[in-house]
């Protein structure tokens, strides 16, 4: 299982996905709300948030979020695997955008 920790990067059945929001519960299992993330720049009117990182860029894709339980997570991957708290607040209020 992977931290749980808001900002983080982790994966997510083989994908890699952005941990948006920790300390949730479903059904009394501790829960977090990701964003999935592509390594390739999103076509069409897919919503995304773009970070830079060390090992290249990544699009946080706003409009695939959902909510899981942290066993569903694995190991976060390799390169840097946080956002900078600046960016994490940005991801926060688009995704609360598209949700109404």
């Amino acid at each position: 299982m992977a931290s749980a920790s808001a900002g983080t990067f982790s994966k997510h059945k083989g994908r890699r996905v952005l941990i948006v929001d920790a300390g949730i519960t479903i059904g009394g299992k501790s829960a977090v709300k990701i964003a999935r993330i592509s390594s390739a720049r999103p076509k069409g009117s897919v919503r995304f948030f773009e970070t830079k990182k060390f090992l290249g860029d990544y699009w946080i894709l706003l409009d695939q979020v959902s909510v899981v339980t942290t066993t569903e997570l694995v190991d976060p991957w390799s390169g840097s695997n946080r956002l900078k708290p600046g960016e994490l607040d940005t991801v926060r209020k688009e995704i609360a955008k598209i949700a109404g």
